[in-house]
């Protein structure tokens, strides 16, 4: 006999992990960009991170980019100007926001999971799939990007210690 909780939940298993796995890759990748606009904000490089106007409503940068969601946290980082020559970065970094954005505020809610045939199922996995691969690659470059600026961060406060 089925608890009340498995009665509640009518997302197939297969679908639900695929699902928290591009939720989890898209969680990721938010992280690494406030990372990088820390590291940013943090050594002075680039512009300000923050707008005057986003700066009234945060005490701070650090602030500012901790409550960002992540159309504003690409957008602070295109403003700051550390990316040169990055036309692709920002469209991989847009394929990915609208991803994470149909997963967080759609794709459960759009879905009838009761009842679903075999086909179906296999339809939104691989969909999930597809959405995974999308974030996947975005949090792939911003690794490489974090990456690049904590050495290079690294090397300069050495440089003045």
């Amino acid at each position: 006999m089925k608890s009340d909780i498995e009665e509640e939940i009518k997302i197939p298993t297969l679908i639900a992990c695929a699902y928290t796995s591009a939720m989890h890759v898209a969680q990721l990748l938010e992280l690494n960009l406030k990372a990088i606009l820390k590291i940013a904000d943090f050594h002075e490089w680039g512009a300000e991170i923050a707008t005057d106007k986003q700066l009234k409503k945060y005490k701070n940068s650090e602030e500012f980019i901790d409550e960002a969601t992540l159309h504003v946290l690409i957008e602070a980082l295109k403003r700051t100007g550390i990316i040169k020559n990055a036309e692709r970065v920002w469209t991989t970094f847009e394929n990915a926001r609208v991803q994470r954005n149909e997963l967080a505020h759609k794709f459960l809610t759009e879905k009838n999971f009761e009842n679903l045939d075999k086909q179906t199922r296999l339809e939104i996995f691989l969909s999930l799939r597809e959405m995974t691969i999308v974030l996947r690659l975005a949090l792939t470059i911003s690794r490489k990007i974090r990456g690049d600026l904590e050495q290079l961060g690294e090397k300069r406060m050495k440089e003045f210690c």
